[in-house]
């Protein structure tokens, strides 16, 4: 079998380079791609959506806002170096609830979000905005 020009230069580089740093410089290459080709595809997900319910960036953005206060919860809870099984029992549920409520599993209710807010010492205030 014979090469063609393209993998002769690429040998060529390979032993110019050194392995090590050929191989970081094609990962982060590939890399680069992969996130451009996930970037795209999120993009035309979105666009599909929206052109479905209007309305779809205001939920994306409303999902983002509870995913990001159930962060920081989670980090406090962390940073605290209080379990999710302490978590649990404060706020009479189960540890395995309160694990898939800070992996984003589920969509939880307001008053799940105050309770766990009390639990680490904190509490939730609201404001409203105009839409």
């Amino acid at each position: 079998m014979k090469d063609s020009g393209e993998t002769i230069e690429l040998k060529t580089e390979y032993n110019l380079l050194g392995s090590s740093f050929f191989r970081y410089l094609m990962k982060i290459g590939l890399q680069s791609l992969r996130n451009d080709m996930e970037q795209d595809f999120l993009d035309e997900m979105i666009e599909e959506s929206t052109k479905r319910n209007p309305d779809f960036p205001t939920l994306m953005e409303e999902a983002r806002q509870r995913r990001a206060l159930l962060s920081h919860l989670a980090a406090i809870r962390s940073r605290s170096k209080i379990s999710q099984k302490t978590i649990a029992k404060r706020i009479k549920t189960s540890q395995p609830a309160i694990a898939r409520l800070e992996a984003g599993i589920v969509d939880p209710r307001l008053s799940t979000l105050q309770r766990y807010a009390a639990s680490v010492g904190k509490r939730i205030e609201w404001t409203l905005v105009d839409a």
